[in-house]
Formats: structure tokens, sequence, C-alpha cells
């Protein structure tokens, strides 16, 4: 990895080009995402939005512009007032840039409302699974992991799992103690990943997607 380096970004890339490289990392599988159709309530790999095999559903306009580089700009500029920043990006020496981590430091009351969308008493559940495993996790000061992706001509060399071992240092010397994250047991590849790095099962949404929330100590 002596020819990639990771930058704590703010300014190094410009809004659309940052988008442009957030389409790129996820769009394509593994990573790409699921979407349920509000209506016919037929599900979807996203990176499947250009094909026309899904128009005939009547979210199609929805799905046309969910990796939009402006749509995703938009976002991002709602969500600068709630702590989400671009956290990590990393670049070849060709400037190829190939990895893209996105994050927020925040209280578990705040992640719940904007991100993990759990009732009062499965976010008490969590609560307590999170200090039967880790006693002295702090529930108000912890880091989130949102989005973590590398190009596809960059996987399956373990880039990605040195990049974010590296940013989990970095995290640690930050003064942050425990990263969170949320994924799905239903696709090998992320929860695999995961797992493989150190993470573990805190609490299991039992629906259909097999969502779980993961933590890991930095």
């Amino acid at each position: 990895m002596n020819d990639i380096i990771i930058i704590n970004d703010e300014i190094t890339l410009k809004k659309e080009e940052k988008a442009e490289l957030y389409i790129k990392v996820f769009w394509e599988e593994p990573r790409n995402e699921w979407y349920t159709c509000p209506d016919c309530k037929t599900t979807f790999w996203l990176s499947e939005i250009t094909r026309n095999e899904i128009k005939q559903c009547l979210c199609w306009g929805d799905l046309k512009n969910y990796y939009d580089n402006n749509e995703i700009q938009n976002d991002w500029t709602k969500r600068a007032n709630k702590e989400w920043y671009i956290w990590k990006l990393a670049q070849t020496l060709d400037n190829d840039f190939i990895w893209f981590m996105m994050g927020r430091k925040d209280n578990i009351d705040n992640l719940n409302q904007e991100k993990l969308w759990l009732e009062s008493e499965n976010l008490t559940s969590l609560q307590e699974e999170i200090k039967a495993v880790y006693p002295d996790f702090d529930l108000n000061n912890f880091f989130y992991v949102a989005e973590v992706g590398v190009k596809k001509d960059y996987r399956s060399k373990k880039i990605a799992s040195r990049l974010f071992n590296k940013a989990t240092q970095e995290a640690k010397e930050n003064g942050y103690k425990y990263i969170l994250l949320r994924t799905t047991t239903k696709e090998w590849w992320p929860y695999q990943w995961r797992t493989n790095i150190g993470y573990k099962i805190i609490f299991s949404y039992n629906d259909e997607n097999q969502r779980v929330i993961m933590a890991k100590e930095c």
C-alpha cells in the first residue's frame, strides 16, 4: 500500500467530484443496495436502476435520482448541520481517488433519529447489548461509519481493509474509543468483511433484509 495515501478531506475535491467518487464506489455489486418500491413492493438492486425491466415500477422517477450527482450533493448539504462529513479519501500516486469513507461523531439518540430508526424498546435493547459487550462504551461519544467502500478495480486486494484499519487507528488518536456501523448478513460480502476486521454484532433488526448493528473497539 506504499503507493496509496489517505487524505483527511474537507477541500481536496469539489463536492461534485466527491459525489462522482461516491457513485463509482457504491454503484456496482457487491456494494450496491436494495430499494423496495412503495407501490408495487418489488425489491430492486440499485445498480439496476438504469435497466428497462424496472421502468414499470411506479417509483421509477425516484430510483433514477438515487445515484444522481446533484441529488447526492443536495443530500450532503442537508446533512452538513448534523455533523455529517466526508471523513477520508484514499488516493493513488497517479491521482486516482479510489476509496471513500463517510461518517459522523454522534450520540445514540441523535443517531437513532437520523439513521437507525429504532422504536424505543429496541433502542433500549441496543443500549443494553452494547454495554453487555463493551461495558465502557460511551453512548454520547463514538464514531458511526455511514459509508465505506473502494472502487471496483481495487477490490479483493485487501486495500479497503488496510485503509479502514488505518482510519480506525486515526479515530483512536482523535479520542474515539469505539466505532459503530450498520450492515446486513443477507449478503455475504459486507458482513464477512466487517467480521474479518474485528466487528461484532450487538443488535439485530430481525427484518427481511437481515440488518444488524456492529461495533468495534478502536
